[in-house]
C-alpha cells in the first residue's frame, strides 16, 4: 500500500501543477481583459519644484532651498464617475542657516486660518499658483507643469492675510539637537525669534529639473533615530501628546511629526 501511495502521489503532482498553471493563466487573462475593457489609466511626468527662502540679517542675505517632486496617475473604470488618483510625493523641508542667529525651517505644511494643514498641501502650491486651481485630472495638471521649467511665484508669507494658504509654516529650534524645543515663527516678525535686524525677504518657488534634495537628515540627524519604546509603544521624538487638552491648546511640538520635515509618500 505504501508503495502504491507514493506512485499515485508522484503521478498526481504534475497534473496538479498543470491545472494550477492553467487557472493562473486564465485569471491573468481575465484581469487583462477586465482592465482593457473596464478601466484605463494614465501617468503624468515627474514634476520637481524648488522652494527658496531668503532672509536678511546683519546686512547680509542668507538663502536656503530644497527640491520636492511629485507624480500622479489616474484610473477610470467603466460606469465610474470621475477619476481615482494615486501617486508619489517626495521631498524635504527647506531651511536656511542664518549664521549666529540659528536656522529657519519652512515645514511641509501651509498656514490656514491660524493653524496649518497636513503635509501634502504644500505639494499642490505649484498647481494652485501657476494653473489657478486643481482640475479634475491631476495628470493633465502635472503635464502642464512639466512644461513650465523656470516659472514660479513668490508665496504669500508677507501679506496681511489670515489665510495664507500658500505660505509654509515656519519654525526654529531653541536647541536644534532637541526636537521638543521647536517653536513656530511669525513670517512677518522673524526678529522676535531670531533677534534684532533679522527679517524674511521672501519665500518663493519655481519649477525645476534639479534632482530632489536629500540634506535635511544631516541638519537634523535625530530624524533617523529609532524611537524608544514605552510599554511597547514608540515614544514621539517631539514629546507626548497632552491628554484631555483641546488640540488648539497643545504646545507647538505636540502637533509635530517627522512628516513635516521629510516626506516619501505613496498612495
Amino acid at each position: 500500500m505504501e508503495g502504491r501511495s507514493i506512485t499515485y502521489s508522484a503521478n498526481l503532482l504534475p497534473m496538479l501543477h498543470r491545472n494550477a498553471a492553467k487557472v493562473t493563466g486564465w485569471l491573468f487573462l481575465a484581469f487583462a481583459i477586465l482592465c482593457l475593457t473596464g478601466c484605463s489609466s494614465k501617468t503624468s511626468p515627474w514634476v520637481h519644484f524648488k522652494i527658496i527662502i531668503d532672509v536678511e540679517a546683519d546686512g547680509k542675505l542668507y538663502s536656503g532651498s530644497s527640491v520636492l517632486g511629485m507624480q500622479f496617475s489616474n484610473r477610470k473604470r467603466t460606469g465610474q464617475k470621475g477619476l481615482y488618483h494615486f501617486g508619489t510625493m517626495n521631498g524635504e523641508a527647506p531651511f536656511v542657516d542664518v549664521g549666529d542667529h540659528g536656522t529657519l525651517f519652512a515645514l511641509l505644511s501651509v498656514n490656514k486660518n491660524g493653524g496649518f494643514t497636513s503635509n501634502d498641501m504644500i505639494f499642490f502650491i505649484p498647481i494652485n499658483s501657476l494653473l489657478g486651481s486643481r482640475s479634475s485630472d491631476l495628470v493633465i495638471d502635472m503635464t502642464k507643469l512639466s512644461k513650465m521649467v523656470g516659472e514660479g511665484n513668490e508665496l504669500s508669507c508677507l501679506e496681511e492675510s489670515p489665510d495664507d494658504i500658500d505660505c509654509p509654516v515656519l519654525a526654529r529650534f531653541e536647541n536644534i539637537n532637541q526636537p521638543t524645543s521647536i517653536e513656530q515663527v511669525d513670517p512677518k516678525d522673524l526678529a522676535q525669534s531670531f533677534g534684532t535686524g533679522v527679517k524674511l525677504k521672501s519665500i518663493r518657488f519655481e519649477i525645476t529639473d534639479e534632482p530632489i534634495t536629500e540634506k535635511i537628515t544631516a541638519e537634523l540627524p535625530w530624524l533617523l533615530r529609532t524611537p524608544e519604546l514605552e510599554d511597547g509603544i514608540p515614544v514621539r521624538i517631539f514629546g507626548k501628546i497632552p491628554r484631555g487638552v483641546p488640540k488648539e491648546d497643545w504646545p507647538f511640538s505636540a502637533r509635530m511629526h517627522d512628516g513635516f520635515f521629510k516626506k516619501d509618500y505613496h498612495f
